[in-house]
């Protein structure tokens, strides 16, 4: 005959399920935050672009600098 789960044996089966799924969501989000470089923000990309299309010196001394 089977033994019933009390309900505080259930909801610890339920939050330990819970835990597991945040855990698998921290870890993607850790991965996906670790394709991109830290402090990445498209506007600083607009303004790089910016700048190089200003003028030929400035777009040289970017690409010397890496940028």
């Amino acid at each position: 005959m089977p033994i019933k789960k009390s309900a505080a044996e259930e909801c610890c089966a339920k939050c330990e399920s819970d835990v597991a799924e945040l855990r698998k969501e921290v870890a993607a989000l850790k991965r996906e935050l670790a394709k991109s470089p830290a402090g990445a923000d498209p506007r600083v990309n607009k303004i790089i672009e910016a700048l190089k299309s200003y003028h030929p010196r400035w777009k040289k001394a970017l690409e010397k600098v890496g940028l």
